[in-house]
């Protein structure tokens, strides 16, 4: 089963070296971020394992007041305050700690089946002789895609 709200995490103290920069569009504007990718432990019996925790990077050290630490890992609860992302099948999640007011799709942090397609169609469309679309990936992926979730959504 995935991570639930509640359940207990690890990720690492300290040591948190891969800065990703994160796109999106939100009210007819094109946003940046910077968000840590962490790997984290669901020490919660039962429950999947080894996924990742993307964090912004302006809400690092209050992540870090949320839990304690001990043997440089950091172990904290799963609280309303995470969002995640996660396969169709409901598997596979990956939560988010950021501003909950930004309004990022879930292939933003894990490009997925969405971009594969645009991808596909847009070679298509340029072989058949039609214009130059390189830009539409970045366009549709700002504007379609699956939510993020909220913690208590079942």
């Amino acid at each position: 089963m995935a991570v639930q709200l509640n359940d207990i995490i690890e990720i690492p103290a300290s040591g948190w070296t891969d800065l990703i920069e994160i796109k999106w569009q939100q009210s007819m504007k094109q946003r940046t971020a910077k968000y840590y990718k962490v790997p984290f432990t669901n020490t919660t019996s039962g429950r999947e394992q080894g996924k990742d925790l993307f964090i912004q990077e302006e809400k690092a050290e209050e992540l870090k007041k949320l839990g304690t630490v001990k043997d440089s890992k950091l172990s904290l609860p799963v609280t309303l305050d995470f969002v995640n992302g996660q396969g169709k099948d409901g598997k596979n999640r990956w939560l988010v700690y950021h501003d909950k007011s930004r309004e990022c799709f879930q292939h933003r942090f894990s490009q997925g089946v969405l971009m594969k397609y645009m991808t596909l169609a847009q070679e298509a469309v340029e072989k058949m002789g039609y214009y130059n679309l390189k830009g539409l990936n970045e366009i549709v992926s700002g504007l379609v895609g699956d939510k993020l979730n909220a913690m208590d959504k079942k």
